[in-house]
């Protein structure tokens, strides 16, 4: 049972070491082949999988890509700005109409006199694409927070000592932010569209995103709590641990009875830093949950090209502690 990371189409290096810590190496799906350097390294390197469940239209995307790019500066400023401050009105997820933006952006893209028709599978690759920039962004700022931290907690451990400066890096640091919670029902249709083109719909999706991870929830009947741990270790040395976990949760996701079972999590260790919490979607697929977030669940459904694998679909959210 292969991870699925989830509704993201990048992850950043803390979330990768958490999500392997507790599953193995996750599955990243892309909305095109044309894969970010770094996030094709880390594939190349066995740290994550790469797939691409819908290809093709690649120019017809780029082109209007740029032209959105263009279309943005000239009307917000920048992508990022325009896509925080559009969190209600991002104009690739009316299902009742289009908007005109979009069609006078695909209009010039193909250079055809009339917009071309509704294409919900088009437009979802490329909102990805654009929220796959903007996360990119945001992670480059966590990463520079956590760099002026880290020069923090230095200096004051040469001005005051060790103890009192970790205390009060500690009391100023703020949580990484949560890119999840912007335009989180958006990303999950967008990323749900690209899933039902996958060869296999996953039984086990893992999100590092609280507001994603309490979306999915929401939308579970009767959800079933697994497992909540903390101090999970990254340390290649549990790995048999991890292995025996992910086994053991291959043959809960597809027993029809799995009332009473008990589940061991994966390895801990001193310098563990991770948490997880799991849950289980009783008889229910990957797909029958996301339907439950479209105004037409059973068309949804209809898109779907492979049967699911498991009876039922494990949800987790891993955090850094």
């Amino acid at each position: 049972m292969k991870p699925v990371y989830f509704p993201f189409t990048t992850i950043a290096e803390p979330a990768l070491t958490a999500v392997a810590a507790c599953f193995g190496p996750p599955v990243i799906y892309q909305a095109w082949g044309r894969v970010p350097e770094f996030l094709a390294k880390w594939a190349e390197e066995g740290r994550m999988d790469i797939r691409v469940p819908i290809a093709g239209d690649e120019d017809h995307l780029d082109r209007v890509l740029h032209e959105f790019r263009q279309w943005s500066e000239a009307h917000r400023g920048t992508d990022t700005r325009f896509f925080k401050t559009q969190r209600q009105a991002i104009p690739f997820f009316n299902e009742s109409s289009r908007t005109q933006i979009l069609r006078d952006i695909r209009t010039r893209a193909d250079e055809k006199p009339a917009a071309p028709p509704a294409d919900p599978l088009f437009d979802s690759r490329l909102f990805l694409q654009i929220a796959q920039q903007w996360d990119l962004q945001n992670q480059e700022v966590d990463q520079d927070l956590k760099a002026i931290q880290s020069s923090e907690m230095a200096l004051q451990r040469h001005m005051k000592g060790p103890e009192e400066s970790e205390l009060s890096v500690e009391r100023s640091s703020d949580p990484l932010q949560d890119l999840g919670s912007h335009m989180t029902l958006e990303r999950l249709r967008a990323w749900a569209r690209i899933m039902a083109g996958a060869e296999e719909i996953p039984g086990l999706l893992v999100t590092d995103s609280p507001a994603v991870f309490e979306a999915v929830l929401e939308k579970i009947p009767q959800p079933r709590r697994l497992l909540r741990q903390e101090g999970i270790s990254s340390d290649s040395g549990l790995q048999a641990s991890r292995e025996t976990f992910l086994k053991n949760l291959e043959q809960l996701a597809s027993e029809k009875d799995f009332a009473g079972r008990e589940l061991s999590g994966p390895g801990t260790g001193s310098t563990g830093n991770i948490s997880l919490e799991l849950y289980l979607a009783p008889e229910s697929s990957a797909m029958d949950i996301f339907a439950r977030f479209f105004d037409r669940p059973d068309e949804f459904r209809k898109i779907c090209k492979a049967p699911p694998m498991h009876l039922h679909t494990l949800i987790a959210c891993v955090q850094w502690v």
